[in-house]
């Protein structure tokens, strides 16, 4: 949380880490360039490539109030799980 921005983004070199807000329709900032594994899974860190099954089982809790994402032209990857 401490990462957070005051919209809930957590943003790491341009990578949507984890979004912790509250709102069900939102606008991903311009410059990301990519959203991160399990972005939307109420984590605050990015999973890496060739993450255990359990470290997946342990995060993945999708995002279910969320019904609506505007994506910036400046992504260009969208991570696995992403939502």
């Amino acid at each position: 949380p401490k990462l957070a921005d005051a919209n809930g983004f957590v943003i790491v070199n341009s990578v949507l880490c984890d979004y912790l807000g509250t709102q069900t329709a939102i606008t991903i900032p311009s410059g990301v360039k990519k959203i991160g594994y399990g972005a939307f899974s109420h984590m605050a860190y990015c999973l890496p490539e060739g993450a255990s099954d359990e470290e997946w089982e342990k995060i993945f809790d999708a995002h279910d109030k969320l019904k609506s994402v505007i994506i910036p032209s400046s992504v260009t990857e969208i991570g696995d799980y992403a939502f």
